[in-house]
């Protein structure tokens, strides 16, 4: 028997990246930013890719994930 998945297990990428700040490290691997006058919990886009996010840094929103962003660095926009 598959699995079958439904909208929430996949990332819904954004038309356009969006600017967020980091606020707060949540836990390692994860951040809270600040993103549409709210606040959210964010994840690395790209799981493979080793990031080391700061408080204050800028970064993208390039994908919504379940209750969470999806985030690159603030230097990667183009995806």
């Amino acid at each position: 028997m598959s699995k079958k998945q439904n909208n929430y297990d996949r990332p819904q990428k954004l038309p356009e990246p969006q600017e967020a700040t980091v606020v707060d490290i949540a836990e390692p691997g994860s951040w809270q930013v600040k993103f549409q006058a709210s606040y959210w919990l964010a994840k690395p886009y790209d799981r493979n890719h080793q990031t080391n996010f700061q408080l204050g840094d800028s970064v993208w929103v390039v994908a919504m994930h379940g209750n969470g962003l999806l985030i690159v660095p603030g230097n990667e926009k183009a995806l």
